[in-house]
């Protein structure tokens, strides 16, 4: 929610500014430059981060009421099912993380 908050506070930011600047001219100075380039790099973060691929649930797992009677048919040396995955992540989402991210990390540098 914080970062919903800092980024609607920088768009608003951002519009006050090219708004009282008057005609951009790319070539005034890096800050300018940099400014810019922030701004919209926020807008379409907020945007990938609204249309991100969803994670789908995983398959049901087997209740604890049927362990015992399910794990006498289990081969030894098979392994165990995981219960701390509870999502599988498509390719889209992967793909979209590591965008998300390291957009995020070039945005830091660039503030910074």
């Amino acid at each position: 929610r914080a970062q919903m908050v800092v980024s609607l506070l920088t768009l608003v930011g951002g519009s006050i500014a090219i708004a009282s600047y008057g005609a951009y001219n790319p070539a005034d100075n890096a800050h300018t430059v940099m400014g810019l380039f922030l701004y919209v790099a926020v807008a379409v973060q907020v945007i990938s981060g609204l249309v991100r691929p969803h994670v789908t649930p995983a398959p049901p797992t087997r209740s604890r009421s049927t362990v015992g009677v399910l794990e006498a048919a289990v081969p030894e040396g098979a392994p165990a099912a995981d219960k701390t995955n509870t999502s599988v992540k498509t390719r889209a989402r992967l793909l979209w993380e590591i965008y998300h991210k390291n957009m995020g990390r070039v945005m830091m540098a660039v503030a910074l």
